[in-house]
């Protein structure tokens, strides 16, 4: 479950633990890796800055990739999956496979699709494969497949326990800084960063992350508008992380991405949440097109999740051995007039680990609440008119039928897997049943003529990562000599 925080939580985060330590601030969470063994605990920090490093200095594609991606990108976001299938290069009996390697060097990060030879092994190499077989359809028209998915990422020396106990270590030493005192200097600096934020707790929340962070911020700040971002209470520290893009900031380093967003509009809304094993929120992720708008939210108190807003009587750690959680996820997505709704798709989590390796499993053998409607009282009523006449309805569930469902009846099934090591590997699979639906097909060709961004687009989105990324070198190499004292 903590697999996808490493490089979010391990190296990007400061702390405040130590008078020696203090100008490292947040950053001193990364000294909670590899046991708190020092010396190695930074040589697995540098190693993960390093591939960072190299993502952020450009994805590297080669012409034969970039051709092939392009032609599978549009066939799978059309959900046009006889073309997809017949796309893919490499042929095993009725199966065809998509192969890909990403490997990480001095000039960039370097993507190869349908590659000649395996990445190797060590920290940042990827591998990626993809098969897909046709299969009988139970469920309506069209021609049903069956998908094989899984990917490889070498972890090197890094461990799902660092990454757990450097998650631990920030949170912990973030609601320690938030407390104060706070300094006066970077109170002024958040105030006048984002003029949004009122709240005092707020301000010190912001003041202890730009503090160990102040060229992140500054990069961020010339994007993204906070109208919050948490506060502390005397038994815990509630991140509430609410952020929007302003489009007039972005357009002025970036004004085809700032366009591309502006054209999605209110084209979708989403809604996650993380249950714990008692049915208590840990955390809630809303995101809205509309107005470019993300809201994270999570409490803790001393390094643990605990239930969002409600009293302490139980809490989840990233380090226990096993965590039992559910996702639930509610989507609206709007084109045309037309607004479709998802709501009470559940899923099940179960996370287990040891120093031997960590397992990941989630499992999907429901279907949500599905519905059509219009944006206005005329759209409704032809929503109404092409329900009666084409059962939408029925023909959106056959996709979640499918998947519920699953290639051996057994639903659809993603695992994880951890293997630590000098060599250690991430892997994630996904094995999962679609059918290729005429009338799925129009609808995603409609919401792709919204969300598929172009190659110009592709490109500054690349470049604000490229910049985020430079920053976040720039604020570690900073805070770095004070963690080796």
């Amino acid at each position: 479950m903590w697999s996808a925080l490493p490089l979010l939580f391990a190296l990007c985060t400061p702390s405040v633990a130590h008078a020696e330590e203090e100008d490292a601030g947040l950053w001193t969470a990364v000294l909670a890796m590899a046991d708190s063994q020092h010396d190695e605990a930074i040589r697995r920090a540098d190693a993960i800055r390093d591939v960072v490093a190299s993502i952020g200095r450009g994805i590297v594609v080669d012409q034969r990739s970039v051709e092939l991606m392009r032609e599978v990108r549009e066939a799978a976001l059309e959900m046009n999956l006889g073309v997809l299938y017949r796309m893919l290069p490499e042929s095993h009996g009725d199966s065809r496979v998509l192969r890909g390697t990403g490997l990480p060097l001095a000039d960039g990060y370097h993507i190869t699709w349908f590659p000649s030879a395996p990445a190797s092994k060590g920290i940042g190499t990827e591998e990626v494969r993809v098969e897909m077989t046709p299969s009988a359809n139970e469920f309506g028209n069209g021609q049903a497949y069956s998908f094989d998915m899984e990917g490889r990422l070498g972890t090197g020396a890094f461990t799902h326990l660092d990454a757990a106990r450097a998650f631990e270590a920030l949170v912990a030493l973030l609601e320690e800084a938030a407390r104060g005192p706070v300094s006066s200097e970077w109170l002024a600096k958040a105030r006048a960063g984002q003029p949004s934020l009122s709240g005092q707790g707020d301000l010190a929340v912001l003041a202890a992350v730009m503090e160990s962070m102040p060229t992140l911020a500054h990069v961020l700040e010339r994007s993204v508008v906070l109208d919050r971002i948490g506060s502390v209470s005397s038994d815990r520290l509630s991140i509430d992380f609410d952020g929007r893009v302003d489009l007039d900031r972005l357009e002025r380093n970036y004004p085809k991405l700032a366009r591309y967003l502006k054209k999605m509009d209110d084209l979708a809304a989403v809604d996650v949440v993380l249950f714990d094993s008692q049915g208590g929120v840990l955390g809630r992720m809303s995101a809205w097109s509309g107005n470019r708008r993300v809201r994270i939210r999570f409490d803790c108190h001393d390094g643990a999740l605990v239930p969002l807003g409600a009293p302490i009587e139980r809490s989840v750690r990233p380090s226990d051995p096993r965590v039992d959680m559910a996702v639930s996820v509610a989507m609206e997505a709007k084109s045309d007039g037309m607004l479709l709704r998802i709501k009470d798709y559940v899923m099940p989590v179960v996370y287990r680990q040891s120093d031997a390796g960590a397992t990941l499993a989630l499992d999907v053998r429901t279907e949500p609440d599905i519905s059509f409607d219009g944006a206005s009282a005329f759209t409704s009523w032809l929503v109404d008119l092409a329900d009666n006449a084409l059962n939408l309805e029925e023909h959106a569930s056959v996709v979640f039928e499918a998947v519920a469902h699953g290639p051996e009846g057994e639903g659809t099934r993603l695992r994880g897997r951890w293997s630590p090591g000098t060599q250690g590997q991430l892997t994630a699979g996904m094995q999962l049943e679609l059918v290729d639906n005429g009338l799925i097909r129009f609808g995603m060709r409609i919401v792709g003529r919204h969300m598929v961004p172009n190659d110009e687009v592709i490109a500054e989105m690349l470049g604000l990562m490229s910049e985020v990324i430079g920053a976040l070198d720039a604020d570690y190499t900073r805070a770095r000599p004070a963690l080796i004292e």
